[in-house]
Order: C-alpha cells, then sequence, then structure tokens
C-alpha cells in the first residue's frame, strides 16, 4: 500500500489454507438439515423451540399466550371480546356496543358563530354552548382606543382622560 507523494507499505494478510475461493459460502435448508457450501451439516433440533406457546383448546375460553419469562397473558371471551378457535386458528374479535344507534355521529366539527360571541357548537346534533364573554363594563368598543401624545398630554380616544407629564424631548 502506497500514498502518493509518501511512503509505501507492505501489509502481509495470512490466509491459512491459501485458497481464495473457499471464503464465499452459502448456505441451505434441507428439512431439519442446515448446511454451508464446500464445508460441514447440522441437524436442526425438530419441534417448536420459541419461547411464546399459545395454548387454547376447541374455542374454549381463556386462550393463555405463555412466554419463556413466565408473563403470561390470559384472553377471557366477555367484555365485548369473542374467541373463535379451532386445531390451526385464533380469532379474538374486540367489538363495542353502539348505543345510539348511528356509527357516524362520533366525529364531529366544533364551530363557532361570528355573529353570536361566545356561541360553540358541535355539528350532528351535538349541541351548542353559550360561553359569558362578560367584561364587566358591557361595552364591546371601549376595548379599541388610540393613543396620541399633543405636547406633554398624552390622550387616549374614546374616553376624557388625559395624563400631563412634564417631560421634554417628546416627539410625535
Amino acid at each position: 500500500m502506497s500514498i502518493s507523494d509518501g511512503s509505501t507499505i507492505t501489509i502481509n494478510v495470512q490466509d491459512d489454507d491459501h485458497s481464495v475461493t473457499n471464503e464465499i459460502q452459502s448456505l441451505s435448508l434441507n428439512g431439519q438439515v442446515l448446511s454451508i457450501s464446500a464445508s460441514n451439516s447440522v441437524t436442526l433440533p425438530s419441534g417448536n423451540t420459541d419461547p411464546t406457546n399459545l395454548s387454547f383448546s376447541s374455542g374454549i375460553s381463556p386462550v393463555t399466550l405463555q412466554s419463556s419469562t413466565g408473563d403470561d397473558v390470559t384472553i377471557t371471551a366477555g367484555n365485548n371480546i369473542s374467541l373463535n378457535a379451532t386445531s390451526t386458528n385464533l380469532t379474538i374479535n374486540a367489538a363495542f356496543e353502539e348505543i345510539d344507534g348511528s356509527v357516524t355521529n362520533e366525529i364531529q366539527t366544533l364551530s363557532n358563530n361570528p355573529n353570536i360571541p361566545g356561541n360553540i357548537s358541535l355539528n350532528k346534533g351535538g349541541g351548542t354552548v353559550n360561553i359569558n364573554v362578560n367584561d364587566a363594563d358591557y361595552d364591546v368598543n371601549n376595548e379599541i382606543q388610540d393613543l396620541s401624545l399633543v405636547g406633554n398630554v398624552i390622550h387616549l380616544s374614546k374616553k376624557s382622560i388625559y395624563y400631563h407629564f412634564a417631560w421634554t424631548g417628546i416627539r410625535n
């Protein structure tokens, strides 16, 4: 290996079998026999070695999921859960009871009426609520005012309030 405008170093790679082709191999599985090309094979154990087991009998409740840690989960039919099991399939259905007979009224829109302050309503018959927006003086116009400075007097529009200051150097 060399670096341009630099030095060179020799790196020795030890390949004990002196074959450059046997490092690339393939795995294959035939039944329970796992083989590697140009080498040996092993027989995998039979049976279920997965530490999670499902235990059920002909659709009878409860169904228990067992883990290798011992933390079992048991699912029992009832409380809107139904179990349907055969020798190879298990179906767990979680149902709910529709109280008002409509499956579309659970999704509603919240809106307000700009002509009625504090009026908020739900569509699809969800009702309306009026929120008290009382600002204590019942005047919706006096909150919007202008501030002006004439000489050393500050004026507030819509009110006859004047503040006199003995400031110098104030400009409009």
